[in-house]
């Protein structure tokens, strides 16, 4: 398995390099050009959520993609746990209804 880490400052002009990013893992584990737009959608989604929680005030947006052969995971971390504001109607809601519609798994967890 491969492992590729982004962290990237939590501004939304950075959105299309974890985008590309993914595009390009996906890419070269044979993906198909409608799974890669998939995936791209996905990934802005995920970072989209802390553009809409942002009285959180994150700095950065850290991001693992774990590539192996034809499967990519990605995990997409914040520096505190949102998950009931995440799955809440007041939250990121439509990101996170857009990722379990896009995504064979989606799973919120919080550490500590």
């Amino acid at each position: 398995m491969d492992l590729i880490q982004l962290h990237l400052p939590n501004k939304k002009e950075y959105v299309k390099i974890a985008r590309l990013t993914a595009a390009s893992i996906a890419s070269n584990l044979g993906f198909d050009v409608e799974e890669m737009e998939d995936i791209k959608v996905a990934v802005g989604e995920a970072i989209n959520i802390a553009f809409k929680l942002e009285k959180h005030n994150f700095k950065n947006i850290f991001i693992v993609f774990k590539a192996s052969e034809g499967e990519i995971e990605i995990e997409t971390t914040y520096p505190t746990c949102l998950q009931e504001e995440i799955q809440s109607e007041e939250g990121a809601d439509l990101s996170f209804i857009i990722l379990k519609s896009l995504m064979d798994d989606v799973n919120v967890v919080c550490d500590g």
